[in-house]
């Protein structure tokens, strides 16, 4: 079973929000600036992983987990968009991100994945600082964006 963190809801604004670590006193900054001009539906940076909405502002739930089985799906409704490497930058404390405000805040309720529920708090893990990642992004309702994405637009 693998160890899920907490929900935690992020806002999603310009299209993206990122999974980061937390900076931590005593390592060097890392600042390296995303490419948002790419098709990619996820980015890595040291210290980041930047997830790209089909919507330009929504909400989210995000729940993360550390498994060791890479094919392993949350629920029957979640669909594979990315897999990615990641080397941890700070000391391995990450967390969801909105994209102004910091870590993420309280969800507003349960989410399901891995026949658990994941109950409301912040959406964070810890990492091994020296271990490589392989990260597994997975999303649902992204098939429903444009019809999401119309109906904001129409009504304004």
């Amino acid at each position: 079973m693998p160890s899920i963190s907490h929900a935690g809801a992020v806002h999603v604004e310009y299209n993206h929000f990122p999974v980061g670590e937390l900076w931590e006193p005593g390592c060097e900054r890392k600042d390296d600036r995303p490419n948002f001009r790419t098709d990619e539906a996820v980015i890595v940076v040291p210290g980041r992983i930047i997830v790209r909405s089909r919507l330009q502002e929504d909400f989210a739930s995000v729940a993360l987990a550390l498994s060791d089985r890479r094919d392993q799906a949350p629920g029957p409704e979640w669909a594979l968009i990315a897999s990615v490497t990641y080397r941890p930058a700070y000391k391995g404390r990450m967390a969801a991100c909105d994209t102004t405000n910091g870590p993420a805040g309280s969800a507003d309720e349960a989410l399901e994945a891995f026949g658990c529920l994941v109950l409301p708090g912040d959406a964070a893990i810890s990492l091994e600082p020296s271990r490589v990642y392989d990260v597994q992004m997975r999303a649902r309702g992204r098939s429903y964006a444009p019809g999401r994405f119309n109906e904001v637009f129409s009504a304004t």
